[in-house]
């Protein structure tokens, strides 16, 4: 599909996923005719605590289910030193949506589970492969990012299970984000937040951010994330089906589709420069 003819020409998107995932979604993105800004609102870094990945890599053989929480989950996994060719997963490995399980596929993981429906902590605690009767007295890792939600190793362990977190990147805002929002922001249209910290990011970015973001469309990719974003008064939200890009952009293009309905653009707004 040509720029000139998608759902999306001259619409200003601004796409705020670290690389290399933010190149796949401007893609689609500009496949389907918008303008699109990458502005990373989320930087990837290696753990400075390397504790929980070393737990890990020694007990990896006890492991009955292990779970992956993110594509930096398993970028992050696949550097450790049990990680690579010497990788022995066990049979059970659930990614929590397409792209975390795309991500484990390239690293040769051909049999991963992911949840239905929902593409979150929830959604893999619904998994069959984690009810009650089946992880009770296993170990269980779950692979993630430092800090962030506790519920599901909380869950398991509720559910009988032993967790094993192993920690193998952590996230933090980027060096002078707010000063590149404020080169672009007049020509953004929509914003992309396909995480928690990346939306807290952009809210607490400079002291215009959540004015701002509340002028616009904001696309996430749960209801959890959209949740966040309204109890910081931003209404206008839509939520893609999945985390993966296709999902996005559709959200994305439903969303300008009924803003032209009701006969605005999703940016409409007064000028940000009171």
């Amino acid at each position: 599909m040509s720029g000139r003819t998608g759902r999306l020409h001259g619409v200003g998107v601004l796409v705020t996923r670290p690389e290399p995932a933010a190149g796949r979604l401007a893609d689609a993105f500009v496949d389907e005719g918008a303008e699109v800004f990458r502005v990373p609102a989320l930087a990837i870094a290696p753990v400075d605590d390397t504790g929980s990945a070393e737990r890990l890599r020694e007990r990896l053989a006890e492991v009955s289910a292990v779970v992956f929480t993110s594509v930096n989950a398993v970028d992050g996994f696949f550097r450790l030193p049990c990680g690579g060719e010497q990788a022995r997963l066990p049979q059970e490995v659930l990614a929590v949506g397409e792209a975390t399980a795309r991500a484990l596929r390239l690293h040769g993981v051909t049999e991963v589970r992911t949840p239905t429906g929902r593409f979150d902590s929830e959604g893999l605690l619904a998994c069959p492969q984690l009810v009650a009767g089946r992880v009770a007295g296993r170990l269980v890792a779950v692979v993630k990012g430092e800090g962030g939600r506790d519920l599901l190793a909380r869950e398991l362990r509720s559910r009988g299970a032993q967790v094993l977190e192993a920690n193998v990147y952590r996230r933090r805002a980027p060096a002078a984000m707010a000063e590149t929002l404020e080169r672009v922001r007049d020509s953004v249209d929509v914003v992309t937040a396909t995480s928690a910290e990346t939306l807290e990011n952009l809210l607490d970015a400079a002291p215009w951010t959540t004015s701002w973001l509340a002028r616009r469309t904001v696309v996430t990719v749960s209801e959890r994330i959209a949740g966040i974003g309204r109890a910081r008064n931003l209404s206008r939200i839509a939520v893609a089906r999945g985390a993966d890009a296709a999902s996005i952009v559709e959200a994305t293009a439903r969303a300008v589709a009924s803003s032209t309905r009701d006969g605005a653009r999703p940016g409409d707004a007064p000028s940000d420069h009171g």
